[in-house]
Parts: structure tokens; C-alpha cells; sequence
């Protein structure tokens, strides 16, 4: 670090030796098409900077030229490998020309693309899952194809209560065996999340069903499920006042359907099965007839 000195009561003017303090990739090794960081650090250098990353061939050739910005002494950037490579690799240079200054990242190997295909929710026996009512085993599937040696799969699962998609577990790397990489994953259903309704709402809006996806990423390649929608039968306890007289429990539904469930007389405790959405409305009616 360079030293200063100066005299008391005096103004001491100074300039900071801007410099690049690091280039990498965020991973060694990527497919055609895939996604890779590239992240460029710095110091004492102003925000707004301009930046210029070439990015180059094994041989030294040209792949592209981008141009951006450095912000809190950082530049990251995703890119994506879309040009063409013959050499079997590329890394990068990073120059901030208005203060002389080149770096030059590491060497990652770039494969041709992986093929994900097929995802599938199945269940512990192996059966196609389109929707799921309870707590179970499962299995996460997709096939996986490329070129590369020793390829590797990540799993991300979301979930969506219709309140907006958030991530819930990232699995992985797995390798791929015979084209194939899956996750075994325990479901469980948001039971506590799903009740929260307001019982005294007259016209509550209309409430999506929840639904879940799962992505399988591969050598910066990312491919995403099928939606799997969460279901689940309702078990209405009714406690009848006097027997022999009908009564009739009105609901709505998550999607704003109305349905009503006539429940026959003659037991002080009845219970009726519904099927439903997670989110209801539930009104009580009853009749002297």
C-alpha cells in the first residue's frame, strides 16, 4: 500500500491508484447456449465507469466484444454462449481504458450443447404426477444428454400460493447416469400457509391454486417443468342443532366457483367430503323445510 504525508494545517491533495484486482468465470466449464458469470473487481474506481470485456477463443480469436459499467468497484455480468466454438474453450480480457488499465480471466472449457428434455413429476412408484392432494414421496426426472464427461444436474423446486414464485430447495450437482438424472424429494403441503383466509369476507376475490415447478440446469443450461397443482379434499364437520332437519353448507372455491353441499338429516354430527382448492369461503344456511 502506498504511504502519504503531509503537514499539519495544510491541504494534502492525493490521487488513488485505481487498479483490476481480479477476473473470473463463476464455473470451469459451460455448454453452447448455457449461461456463465463473468465478474470483473476493481479499486478505486467511480462508479459509472465504462468497462469493455472481450471475450476469446482458445486460439486467441475473437468471440465478442461487450461493453457495461463498474458499480461499487464491481462488474458481473451472465453471459451467454451463443457465438459459435470450435476450440473447445474461451476466456476473457477486461480493459477500463480511460484509466489504462487490462486484465485477463481464466480459461473455461465450453462443450456443444446439453440437451434437457423429458422433466416429469412422478410418484414413489413411478407414476406420472400432473397434481398432488397430501404429503408424499417423490421423484423429480429429466433426461440429460451431451458430450461432456462427467456431467452433472442441479435441481431447483419453486412454489407458487399465488402470491408470487419464490424458490424453495436447490439440490445437487447429481451426476447423470445413462441419460438420466432424477431427485428423490419429500413433498409436504403448506397446510399452515394455505389457511389464512378472512372466514367473514361476502365477495372474497377469486385465489389461484397453488402450484409448484422444478428446473434442471446442466453446463449453464436451465430448462423448466411442468406445473404440478396442489389439491386436497376438504372434510366438513357439521354439528347439527336438532335432527331431522336438512342443512345445506355453501363454499367458494379458489376460483370463484360456488358450491353447495346439502347435508341429510338424522345425525347430530355429520362429515361430508368435498373436493376443493386449498382457499375457501365458507358460509353456513339453514332450513326449515
Amino acid at each position: 500500500m502506498p504511504t502519504y504525508q503531509g503537514q499539519t494545517d495544510q491541504v494534502l491533495k492525493i490521487k488513488l491508484p485505481s487498479a483490476i484486482l481480479g477476473a473470473r468465470w463463476g464455473e470451469h466449464e459451460v455448454a453452447i447456449g448455457g449461461t456463465i458469470m463473468l465478474e470483473v473487481t476493481t479499486q478505486w474506481v467511480a462508479d459509472g465507469a465504462e468497462i469493455q470485456i472481450t471475450v476469446k477463443d482458445f486460439e486467441g480469436g475473437t468471440v465478442e466484444t461487450l461493453k457495461g459499467k463498474v458499480f461499487s468497484g464491481i462488474h458481473r455480468r451472465q453471459y451467454q454462449v451463443s457465438k459459435p466454438n470450435k476450440t473447445g474453450g474461451m476466456y476473457f480480457e477486461a480493459e477500463l481504458k480511460a484509466h489504462g488499465l487490462k486484465a485477463m480471466g481464466p480459461k473455461v472449457k465450453v462443450w456443444p450443447a446439453v440437451d434437457i428434455t423429458a422433466l416429469e413429476w412422478l410418484d414413489d412408484k413411478g407414476k406420472a404426477l400432473k397434481t398432488v392432494t397430501g404429503d408424499q414421496n417423490m421423484i423429480l426426472r429429466a433426461k440429460v444428454k451431451s458430450s461432456a464427461s462427467n456431467l452433472k444436474a442441479t435441481f431447483a423446486i419453486f412454489r407458487n400460493l399465488g402470491k408470487g414464485e419464490s424458490c424453495i430447495a436447490t439440490y445437487g450437482p447429481y451426476p447423470v447416469k445413462d441419460g438420466i438424472s432424477e431427485l428423490q424429494w419429500v413433498f409436504k403441503m403448506p397446510h399452515d400457509e394455505m389457511e389464512t383466509l378472512d372466514r367473514g369476507e361476502s365477495k372474497p376475490e377469486s385465489r389461484p391454486k397453488p402450484v409448484w415447478h422444478f428446473t434442471v440446469s446442466s453446463l449453464g443450461t436451465t430448462v423448466k417443468s411442468p406445473e404440478l397443482t396442489g389439491e386436497e379434499d376438504l372434510r366438513i364437520t357439521f354439528e347439527s342443532k336438532s335432527k331431522g332437519r336438512p342443512k345445506e353448507i355453501k363454499l367458494r372455491q379458489a376460483d370463484g366457483r360456488d358450491m353447495t353441499v346439502r347435508v341429510e338429516n338424522g345425525e347430530a354430527k355429520i362429515e361430508k367430503t368435498v373436493p376443493r382448492a386449498f382457499e375457501l369461503w365458507m358460509g353456513n344456511s339453514e332450513s326449515d323445510a
